[in-house]
């Protein structure tokens, strides 16, 4: 964990906690710390790479807020291991308890939010600070559908009711127990079209952009070449030997955004981030199903009524043969201002 700065604000404090797992948490902290910065000093913490935020200005500190799933690749969860690093996570919880509480002895937070790890609700109230949880479902609806997890739901339940307010960016999955809620419109940044960054000599009759995700899977890349009217664009660390018509982005090359709205297929598994994108964008997404995950399903049929979208078999991630489509499946009215509409509200909750 970095230090914390010291200087004190004129403006209102917040700390801003995001959960762990993926990026798709991030994503909806970074566009509504688009609307939140100018007029709050936000201190984020979370374990999100620096580069990720781009052009938004934060203080960063470096901080695991809980421990999500822990998955065998993207598309399984490991219940034995997500158990047992839960279960150690809890058992420091004092420890970062006192290091928190130091920091705001010496310079006071007016609010805490949390995307959506629950611990720092837990930590707002025996600091008496005000709290928002931001969150479209909770680590409840997902430990619920492990065994191994159950002893520890009402824990983790007694810590969400703690919220003073709860945020619910549309596509709402369970929480029928939270209290104090207002629903807000999705988060989702709206990008900029870059194709022809992406395919400066227009080269390809499309663009099929493969989201492996931050546990990875096995994607069979080499099979662009039976493709030759595909771009195909894979974002990470580089690998040696993949076909000309495989384009290669490092972290933080592009806006995540810009490059949804540039090609003609995303094909991903769930997840809230990347779904409201795509739905935003209007981009067509082929989801990859996968097991385990409670917003799945409502991912999916908001999807299916408002965007472009096709299932595909995982097995797909071999071949790499996916189909495009161009009709919308729905006509949305869909908007996308919940970030303005959550930065208004985290600041009225400060000023009372």
């Amino acid at each position: 964990m970095a230090p914390e700065k010291h200087l004190l604000s004129k403006q209102p404090r917040i700390a801003y906690f995001v959960s762990s797992h993926g990026f798709g948490h991030a994503a909806r902290t970074r566009t509504i710390l688009q609307q939140l910065h100018s007029c709050a000093e936000v201190t984020v913490f979370s374990t999100t790479p620096t580069w990720f935020w781009g052009d938004v200005s934060v203080d960063h500190i470096h901080y695991q807020a809980d421990i999500g799933c822990i998955q065998q690749g993207t598309l399984s969860i490991a219940e034995d291991a997500t158990s047992d690093a839960f279960r150690a996570f809890m058992a420091d919880s004092q420890n970062r308890f006192t290091w928190f509480s130091g920091i705001c002895s010496r310079n006071p937070f007016d609010l805490i939010v949390t995307d959506i790890a629950p611990e720092p609700l837990d930590f707002a109230y025996r600091l008496g600070i005000p709290s928002a949880l931001i969150a479209n479902f909770t680590w409840v609806e997902i430990y619920n559908q492990m065994p191994l997890l159950s002893d520890l739901i009402p824990t983790i339940l007694k810590q969400y009711q703690m919220a003073d307010r709860t945020y619910i960016p549309g596509f709402q999955t369970g929480m029928t127990w939270a209290d104090n809620t207002v629903i807000v419109d999705p988060v989702a940044e709206i990008g900029m079209c870059i194709r022809s960054t992406l395919d400066p000599d227009n080269l390809y009759a499309r663009i099929v952009y493969i989201d492996a995700g931050r546990w990875g899977t096995d994607i069979g890349w080499g099979n662009a070449s039976s493709f030759s009217d595909t771009l195909f664009i894979r974002v990470g660390q580089f690998l040696d030997g993949l076909p000309p018509n495989v384009l290669q982005l490092a972290f933080g090359t592009v806006k995540h955004a810009d490059l949804i709205r540039s090609v003609d297929l995303v094909v991903s598994k769930p997840g809230y981030g990347i779904v409201t994108e795509c739905l935003a964008n209007q981009a067509h997404w082929c989801c990859i199903p996968r097991v385990g995950f409670a917003e799945d399903d409502v991912l999916i049929k908001i999807a299916e009524k408002f965007g472009r979208f096709s299932m595909a078999d995982p097995k797909q991630l071999a071949s790499l043969s996916f189909q495009c489509v161009d009709e919308q499946n729905g006509k949305s009215n869909m908007t996308f201002t919940g970030a303005s509409q959550i930065s208004h509200n985290l600041m009225q909750q400060i000023s009372g």
